[in-house]
């Protein structure tokens, strides 16, 4: 995206509930203040904060891991490490949804 008011490109943002995510960088928010969450946690985040839920499909190629199985370990940790008022279900046999609320 251009600015504009200066013309320079500014990240794209998207938000769910109190969740906003920058690009470029990729960065997530939740209400004004930032997440630290490993990398992979944040790719895994904003792939959910972008369409509410995702498949497992697209949460390996977000993960951009070759490990079988990480994905599930990361998004348990990720469950584990969410401010109050945000959790992450399960969808079975498909994937996991983001629920969070204003």
């Amino acid at each position: 995206m251009i600015c504009g008011e200066c013309g320079r490109e500014t990240p794209e943002r998207y938000s769910r509930g109190p969740l906003t995510v920058e690009t470029e960088p990729l960065r997530i928010f939740c209400r004004g203040m930032p997440l630290r969450l490993p990398p992979m946690r944040t790719r895994l985040l904003a792939a959910l904060i972008e369409t509410g839920k995702a498949s497992h499909l697209r949460l390996d190629i977000a993960a951009d891991t070759e490990s079988a199985g990480s994905v599930t370990v990361e998004m348990c940790r990720l469950r584990k490490s969410l401010p109050t008022g945000i959790a992450i279900e399960a969808i079975p046999g498909w994937g996991y949804e983001l629920v969070a609320e204003d």
